[in-house]
């Protein structure tokens, strides 16, 4: 993002739908131009930005910017002024209220990371209960995932698998029927998966894969500070770039072909990037 002459040239979601008729929009409570999120967002698609600077002062009580109760209520009440037999639309939201230093207008938990996190959720959960009244819900489909984990417990390692495992959830009145999805994926994969969904390409997607497609490798692969982590069926492996030695290896079994995997894709992003 903060190289746009590179971030420019990459494929995105925003840019694929907008090819098909949609219009895309990005809400975020806080700062939109941190890290130069706002030069990236435009130049992915989205040609509609609500950032902190949209907000009264009075609503703005985080240190990030305006709360998850303060923008998922703008979400909603956006939502419902849209004509539904309108353009279809894809609106990307990042919410801010779990983040450092967890600083919310909610006192259930005693941890502050976990007070933030079902802060968070009771907003989420207040945004679908009210969103489930709307006509577009039933045409709408609903995903959640997370941009970065937080360690917790603090003992758990930096490094390990655990720090980096996210949930993905989807819903909305399109979703056919309840499915539980259990093959590893990225971030990256939310791309491939459902733009086949819309019957629309994503070959384009280089680092994407189709969670829901049998025939294409089920891979997680994460990055840290000069190190990565690849995990597929066989087990996980962890690597240091540093010491050039794994960190984790379980089970042995596999254990070469999972680095030399995670190893070829770490290149392989770098040339990518090189190339741009």
């Amino acid at each position: 993002m903060k190289y746009p002459v590179k971030s420019q040239t990459l494929p995105s979601i925003a840019k694929s739908l907008n090819k098909e008729g949609y219009t895309a929009d990005m809400l975020y409570g806080g700062d939109i131009n941190f890290t130069n999120m706002q030069s990236y967002f435009y130049s992915s698609g989205y040609s509609k930005i609500t950032a902190d600077r949209d907000f009264p002062l009075s609503s703005r009580l985080s240190k990030w910017g305006a709360n998850d109760d303060i923008t998922f209520s703008h979400l909603y009440e956006d939502i419902k002024q849209r004509p539904v037999d309108g353009k279809p639309w894809l609106s990307t939201f990042l919410t801010l209220s779990s983040h450092e230093p967890f600083e919310v207008p909610f006192h259930h938990l005693e941890h502050p990371y976990l007070n933030s996190v079902a802060f968070t959720d009771s907003c989420i959960g207040n945004f679908i209960d009210t969103f489930k009244e709307l006509p577009a819900w039933k045409n709408t489909v609903v995903i959640f995932v997370s941009d970065h984990g937080y360690r917790y417990p603090e003992n758990m390692q930096e490094y390990g698998p655990l720090r980096f495992h996210i949930p993905m959830l989807w819903l909305g009145g399109a979703i056919k029927e309840p499915r539980v999805i259990a093959n590893y994926g990225n971030q990256t994969d939310l791309a491939a998966t459902l733009l086949y969904q819309l019957d629309l390409p994503h070959k384009e997607f280089t680092f994407s894969n189709n969670m829901v497609d049998s025939l294409q490798p089920a891979y997680a692969f994460y990055s840290y500070n000069n190190g990565f982590g690849f995990i597929d069926t066989t087990g996980v492996s962890v690597y240091d770039c540093e010491s050039e030695k794994p960190l984790i290896i379980k089970p042995e079994a596999g254990n070469e072909i999972r680095l030399n995997n995670g190893k070829a894709l770490l290149q392989t992003l770098y040339d990518d990037l090189g190339s741009r």
